[in-house]
């Protein structure tokens, strides 16, 4: 089987109990030993939790039997035993080199960390700058808004004005158009309805368009005369009234043509100022979402400088904590090592080494005479 990636430590057991597997391991060293070899295997990791199970509780029919005794299944079960073990103990070995790793390349990973600052500082100093950079660019895009806002209001009011001005000497040219063929022609031809009424209305159209007093007072008086009674005096004066009028009606043409000669640029000088104060509201929203994006940056910049001086500040306790991972990491392998002796010795053992008396009160996997004394199975499975 793969080696798994670590193990988990077995809990200790409390005092008294480790007294009573002592005493166990005393009266019955083998059973002691299987015992600490099953309280591993039950907890390897990456295996199915039901298979280790199933091994574990048929290791008195498997492990615990001598070998010259056991059949090819039993064999086998323990050949199966041993590879769980040794993928246990190899996840030990695998979780304390890497430990040993971190710790090794401590060095490099300081300077790695301060590196890390020194570049979130630099970046840190260019962000502001461009926070800066894009500070001024607002109110000046804003008062570029203003000012085309302004021109476009400009030009609109010189198109209204101008249109306005054409409505008027349109209507007053049909104003006085009317009147000479109206109740002019009528007083004229002697033959108005309403003289009265017709002399009032003469009254005002030369009020309104400020013709001459003593030209309107002579024309009052030729057209209260009868038709056929008038002399020649009275038809200069018509006459003269006539060309009057006749001035205005040119003059509200000419007014009337020279506004239409100016539209065209009117129109075209309010499109113009409607395009740049479209630009312009465009390059205020720009440079807006610029000085946003630049100072979102900066934010972002400070975050990680934040992150990288706390990542150095972490250090040196993620050290001693990592440090304190492989001694406890080493306590394991240790273990381990002695759970696969205890491992070895019940697979090797037979009959025959059962039969030797000097040997009997033995625990299984006892040092010789002299020899350092290994933890008993019920210690080393406390572990």
């Amino acid at each position: 089987p793969a080696p798994p990636a670590a193990m988990k430590r077995p809990a200790g057991a409390p005092a008294a109990k480790a007294a009573k597997a002592a005493k166990a391991a005393r009266a019955d060293p083998a059973m002691s030993s299987l015992n600490a070899v099953r309280a591993v295997l039950v907890e390897a990791p990456g295996y199915p939790p039901q298979v280790l199970e199933m091994i574990a509780s048929g290791m008195e029919n498997s492990l615990l039997v001598h070998k010259d005794r056991r059949h090819s299944y039993q064999e086998e079960v323990v050949g199966m035993i041993g590879e769980i073990l040794a993928a246990v103990r190899a996840g030990c070995q695998t979780a304390v080199d890497d430990l040993a790793g971190k710790i090794s390349a401590s060095d490099a990973e300081r300077a790695a960390r301060a590196a890390r600052v020194e570049t979130a500082t630099a970046a840190v100093a260019k962000k502001l700058e461009d926070v800066e950079a894009a500070k001024p660019a607002v109110p000046e895009a804003h008062s570029a808004v203003v000012a085309a806002n302004m021109a476009a209001a400009d030009a609109k009011s010189e198109l209204k004005s101008a249109e306005q001005s054409l409505q008027s000497a349109a209507a007053k040219k049909a104003k006085v158009t009317a009147f000479l063929e109206g109740e002019y022609a009528a007083m004229k031809r002697g033959d108005a309805p309403d003289a009265k009424q017709a002399a009032k209305a003469l009254a005002r159209l030369c009020k309104e368009f400020d013709v001459e007093a003593q030209l309107v007072e002579s024309t009052s008086a030729a057209l209260a005369r009868p038709a056929g009674e008038r002399g020649s005096f009275d038809s200069m004066v018509l006459d003269q009234f006539e060309q009057q009028l006749a001035s205005l009606v040119a003059a509200f043409d000419e007014q009337t043509a020279a506004t239409e000669a100016g539209r065209a640029p009117r129109e075209a000088k309010v499109e113009a100022a409607g395009a740049e104060l479209s630009a312009a509201q465009e390059a205020l929203k720009a440079r807006k979402e610029e000085l946003a994006a630049a100072q979102a940056a900066l934010r972002e910049a400070e975050g990680e400088k934040q992150a990288a001086e706390r990542a150095v500040r972490d250090l040196d306790p993620e050290l001693r904590r990592t440090e304190a991972e492989l001694d406890e990491a080493n306590g394991r392998v240790r273990m381990m090592g002695e759970v696969l002796k205890f491992y070895e010795q019940l697979r090797d053992r037979t009959t025959a080494d059962e039969a030797q008396p000097e040997r009997a009160e033995e625990p299984v996997g006892a040092p010789a005479d002299g020899a350092d004394a290994a933890p008993a199975p019920a210690e080393a499975a406390a572990v």
